[in-house]
């Protein structure tokens, strides 16, 4: 007997408001518990506060992706050089904290977060955006490099080795 699924809701991706910092530090704590369950430290969950959400809002952008009335996910958009990139030279856009909740993954939210971020950065004229992840997450840097993100090196942290993925944008086209 085949049993059929309904099709997942709905989801959409709208800025978070500055009165929704606490709901971007519920979603990214949300994801650092399940990073821990999986013996993963890489998040760890206090590290989250509204005040620290407040500052990404306020230096680039932050979203958050809705189902009905549901936070399911966020990722931070950031437009200043970051120290993990210093040689690789070149402008672009910043992408940090993509995290969805365990209960809708697998189901499109994650490759919706990129497209906002990406799509953002063209806005902004800027050529590529750029992401780092943890090196032994094997399962994370197959779906970046999924969704055409292309690894530009490894960088050795203190206690941990940084993986570096770039995508490159398609131009703006002049009007």
């Amino acid at each position: 007997m085949q049993k059929h699924l309904a099709s997942p809701l709905p989801f959409t991706i709208r800025p978070a408001g500055p009165d929704e910092a606490d709901v971007v530090v519920g979603v990214l704590q949300d994801a650092a518990r399940w990073l821990l369950s999986r013996n993963i430290a890489q998040w760890p969950p206090e590290e989250f506060t509204a005040a620290l959400t407040a500052q990404w809002q306020a230096t680039g952008c932050v979203w958050l992706a809705w189902r009905q009335n549901d936070a399911v996910g966020t990722i931070a958009l950031a437009f200043q050089d970051d120290p993990l990139w210093h040689t690789v030279p070149g402008p672009a856009a910043y992408i940090h904290k993509l995290a969805v909740r365990r209960t809708v993954a697998g189901q499109g939210i994650s490759r919706a977060l990129l497209r906002a971020a990406e799509d953002e950065a063209v806005l902004r004229g800027l050529p590529s955006v750029r992401l780092d992840c943890w090196a032994g997450n094997t399962a994370l840097r197959q779906f970046y490099t999924a969704a055409g993100y292309t690894l530009r090196g490894l960088v050795p942290e203190a206690s941990w080795e940084c993986a570096l993925f770039e995508k490159m944008l398609p131009a703006v086209a002049d009007t």
